[in-house]
């Protein structure tokens, strides 16, 4: 499951970078666990992590 949702919201930052960006800034403020990060890990591997790592 984490895989996927990481897989959706990469694809979606081909075409709204900042969106994703910004939705994983909030996820990890919120929920700062490993699944998280995992998720937010996979979500921004084509736009960068931004100094997220």
């Amino acid at each position: 499951m984490q895989l996927s949702v990481g897989n959706w919201l990469n694809d979606a930052s081909k075409t709204q970078p900042d969106f994703v960006r910004e939705l994983c800034a909030e996820w990890l403020e919120k929920s700062p666990v490993p699944a998280t990060r995992f998720i937010c890990q996979k979500a921004l591997r084509t736009v960068g992590e931004g100094g997220m790592r």
